[in-house]
This record gives C-alpha cells, sequence and structure tokens, in this order.
C-alpha cells in the first residue's frame, strides 16, 4: 500500500517540460527513483516552484527512505498548493510511516475534502483507526473505499484487501483470484489469498499460496511471516521458526510481530526450537531486550527461577523502563522468598507507570504471603478498583491462603460481584 501516489499533472507549460513531468512519473511507477529526481531537478532548475516537479520530487524521496527531505518538499508543495489532494495524500502516506498517525489523519482527511473519490486515502483512513483499535470508524472507511473501486482490473486486488479487513472473507478470496487470473500484483494477490484461507482455517491452502507469493517475490519479508504463521498453526514450529528468522534477516520491521509469537512458542514448540530462534534473533539485532527476557521465561517454563532471575536482570539492563521484565522479576522473586525485593518490584512499577492493577495484585500477594492481612486488602482493593476480576483470581491464588480467612479480606470477596 506504500506506493498508491495520487498525482494529478496539470500538463501546463512547454512540450518539453510535460515530456519530463511524464517520463519522472513512469520512472517513479517502474521504481527508478533517481532516474525521476533527475527529470524533476531539471524542470526546477528553471522553475523552483513547479508544483507538480516538487511532488514528484517528493515521491521520489520518500521510495528511496530520505523521509526529512521529502517532508519538506511535500510542505512546500502545500505551501504554493494549499488544495492539491495528492499531496495531502502523499504527505499523509510519509506521516504514517514516520509514526505520526494524527497528523497523518487530517492530511488523509484533507484529501478527500478536496477529492471524494480518492479509494486510496480511505484505506489509508481505515488502517490508521484500525491500530488504534477504532474498529467501527475503520469500518466506514473500508466501506466508502470499497464503494468508488469498481471491479476489473487492478481494482480486484484493493477489493480483496477490503474485503478481507472487513472479515468478509469468502468474497475477499474471489477478488484475489480474479486478480491472480488479471496477473495483477501477482505476488501481493497469493498473499491476501494465503491470509484469507488462514482467516477460513485453511491452513494446509494458505502455505501453498505463501509459497507461490514468495516464488514470484523472495525478497517480500511480509510474505515469510505470514508463511511462518501458517506453519504455527499447523504446528510445524521448526520451519516456522525458519520463516520467521528470513522475515527479520529481510527486514528489521517485522522484530516487534515476530517477537509476539514468541510466547506461543514456549508454551507449544520444543524447547531447542524457541533457543533456536532467540539465538539467531540475538545474531540479527544483538543488544534487544526482548531476548534475554523471553530466555527467562522459557528457564521458569523448565523449572529454573534463579536462571531466569539472572536473564530478566540483563533484560533490565538493556532496558532498565520495561515495566513487563520488571513484573515477573517481582513475581520470580515472589516464588523464590525474597519478598522485600519482590515488593521493591511492585513499587518501582507503582512510581513509574501508576496505578497498574496488576502492581497492586503483585503486592497484595507479596503481603499475604508475608501475613499482613491489613496492607494485602488494601492493596487487593485497589487493584479490584481497576480490575474486578482480580478477586476471582485473589480467591483462587494460594499466595492468599494465610489471609483467606481474614474478615476483610472475606468481605472484600463478598462484594466482588456488587456493582
Amino acid at each position: 500500500m506504500d506506493n498508491d501516489f495520487g498525482f494529478f499533472l496539470e500538463e501546463k507549460g512547454s512540450e518539453e517540460k510535460v515530456g519530463k513531468l511524464r517520463r519522472a512519473h513512469l520512472s517513479l511507477v517502474q521504481g527508478d527513483c533517481r532516474e525521476a529526481l533527475n527529470l524533476t531537478e531539471e524542470i526546477l532548475e528553471s522553475n523552483p516552484m513547479d508544483v507538480d516537479a516538487l511532488n514528484l520530487a517528493a515521491a521520489a524521496y520518500f521510495n528511496l527512505d530520505e523521509l526529512t527531505t521529502a517532508a519538506a518538499l511535500f510542505r512546500k508543495v502545500l505551501l504554493y498548493d494549499p488544495d492539491n489532494a495528492g499531496a495531502h495524500h502523499n504527505y499523509g502516506l510519509l506521516l504514517e510511516r514516520a509514526g505520526n498517525p494524527e497528523m497523518a489523519v487530517s492530511h488523509f482527511q484533507r484529501c478527500i475534502q478536496i477529492q471524494p473519490d480518492f479509494p486510496e486515502s480511505y484505506i489509508h483512513l481505515g488502517n490508521i483507526l484500525e491500530t488504534l483499535h477504532r474498529e467501527k470508524e475503520s469500518a466506514e472507511f473500508y466501506r466508502k473505499a470499497l464503494h468508488r473501486l469498481p471491479e476489473g482490473g487492478e481494482n480486484y486486488f484493493q477489493r480483496g484487501y477490503l474485503l478481507n479487513r472487513l472479515g468478509e472473507y469468502q468474497q475477499a478470496l474471489e477478488n484475489f483470484q480474479r486478480s491472480i487470473a488479471a496477473r495483477c500484483q501477482e505476488a501481493a494477490s497469493h498473499n491476501g489469498m494465503g491470509y484469507v484461507l488462514s482467516a477460513l482455517d485453511r491452513d494446509p491452502e494458505a502455505l501453498v499460496s505463501f509459497n507461490r507469493a514468495i516464488a514470484l517475490n523472495p525478497e517480500d519479508a511480509s510474505f515469510h511471516f505470514n508463511r511462518g504463521l501458517s506453519l504455527l498453526r499447523l504446528q510445524d514450529y521448526q520451519e516456522g521458526v525458519r520463516s520467521f528468522l528470513h522475515a527479520l534477516e529481510l527486514s528489521s520491521s517485522l522484530w516487534g510481530a515476530v517477537m509476539e509469537n514468541i510466547r506461543l512458542l514456549i508454551e507449544k514448540a520444543p524447547c531447542d526450537v524457541v533457543i533456536e530462534l532467540l539465538d539467531k534473533a540475538e545474531k540479527i539485532r544483538p543488544g534487544r531486550p526482548e531476548i534475554p527476557f523471553f530466555r527467562a521465561l522459557l528457564l521458569l517454563e523448565e523449572g529454573c527461577p534463579e536462571e531466569a532471575l539472572a536473564g530478566l536482570e540483563e533484560s533490565l539492563k538493556r532496558n532498565p523502563g520495561s515495566i513487563q521484565a520488571l513484573h515477573l522479576k517481582g513475581t520470580v522473586l515472589r516464588q523464590l522468598k525474597r519478598y522485600d525485593a519482590a515488593l521493591d518490584c511492585f513499587d518501582a512499577i507503582l512510581g513509574r507507570a501508576g496505578d497498574l492493577p496488576l502492581a497492586h495484585y503483585g503486592r497484595a500477594a507479596v503481603l499475604a504471603l508475608q501475613g499482613r492481612a491489613g496492607d494485602a486488602v488494601a492493596a487487593l482493593t485497589a487493584a479490584s478498583q481497576k480490575d474486578r476480576n482480580l478477586l476471582d483470581r485473589a480467591w483462587e491464588d494460594s499466595a492468599f491462603e494465610t489471609i483467606r480467612h481474614d474478615p476483610g479480606f472475606l468481605r472484600l470477596i463478598r462484594a466482588r460481584n456488587v456493582c
């Protein structure tokens, strides 16, 4: 979705200039960004305020990942031509990539105010709102985009993408099949079809689609990552890990997505498979705090809390502000009956991150184990004010065994279903 630039070439001026603009646009579409820049710079030498040339140059710098230069050029375009819908869309793309979703949304919205029939801006608005967990608004923009995309040609892929986002998988599948038959974005269409088949619990077929996508474009990291997900669902953990590692070697941007799946691997996969992933991931991105953290989780699964504690210390050394690692450290210290040190961890979390219910709960469990019933009830009360489900958890938690008959604890538990 990153190259759906909208350009409105007015084709005014000399025939030579118009020809250069057309050639620059074609070079950009074909991925020859340096040639596009050469052509636009020739135009800008004689006319530095030419909006079309500036917009094409900005897009070329964007594709070359020179975002600072691209941003400056997009702002210049919008200064000279504030109602340029294509420039608003393109600048929105840059802001989305740069991690500024709020400003990106404003430019996509401005684009569709100026040019309502601009499906790409609706799609990106939907994508951003989906990442912000505003699913209802996101779906509305996807549907608006869908209504503006007629069937046929390149639009089959876009329609498949939108229908997939809307959870209308059978229609999405049909559009991806048509896109493949028309040889439009063939590799991405096979990948999209694989994603839909996986959502329909048809992972063996999904794997075939992902393999076809990779055969057509082996350098796309997302294809390898999606293949890895299907392999995990098919319980082929070793091959799934290899796909994840290949994805990471191609693009570090998938680091977070791979890390999200390690907990599942720790629970389900053989230990040596998880170790292989962690060892190789450490080589790909050395010094990352997630690696010793997940090693600690793996050691806890194997019943080695002291070794796990050393891993958590290393993780916190790499990222001292990690609430996740600090919470797990407190939990491990509690298991090791080092109660004062565990309390220090939970207190540190509350000092750094505010009123987190799980930190209050962790304190309550430690205080109960110390026999400090009143303090434990006070901490559990603070936890339950944020999350009443923690009272059910406390009733089942053996840490509270020593205060199970305390009147304050019993009053709190009895009141757990009272709104």
